[in-house]
């Protein structure tokens, strides 16, 4: 249940992220930040530009953050200023920020959930170390 409820913050934030993307600088600097260091591109994949003011206003393009790195157009200039959506798939991040982002957050609550009962286990040794073993 907790679960959904998560999954659901992270896909209406991501919508309000590229939907406000071209007007608010918050959500610019996150969602260039996801794209960059997750490797993504658009909440499911690089289309989801394409119903933004962002890509209307840009000449039909994604923001230079789903840009791979190093990659260079036929035209000679970088692909670290716009490519359009349609390019092929190994100048931008073709993989989405939602299942990315999900898959992160997903493996840290594990490793934290790991950390928790690892304590757990020791209060409870010391515990019955403290309280059984010693004379009264």
């Amino acid at each position: 249940m907790y679960i959904l409820q998560v999954e659901n913050s992270l896909r209406n934030g991501m919508d309000k992220a590229l939907n406000m993307y071209e007007n608010e600088t918050f959500y610019k600097k996150e969602m260039d930040w996801l794209q960059e260091h997750l490797k993504c591109c658009g909440q499911n994949n690089a289309t989801d530009w394409e119903h933004t003011s962002y890509f209307m206003n840009h000449n039909h393009t994604v923001p230079p953050s789903c840009c791979q790195k190093g990659v260079t157009m036929e035209n000679s200039t970088h692909c670290d200023q716009h490519i359009p959506v349609n390019v092929t798939s190994w100048q931008i991040y073709t993989g989405g920020c939602f299942k990315s982002l999900k898959d992160k957050i997903m493996h840290y609550l594990a490793i934290i959930a790991a950390v928790l009962v690892s304590f757990a286990v020791i209060q409870v040794r010391v515990y019955s170390f403290v309280h059984f073993s010693l004379p009264v």
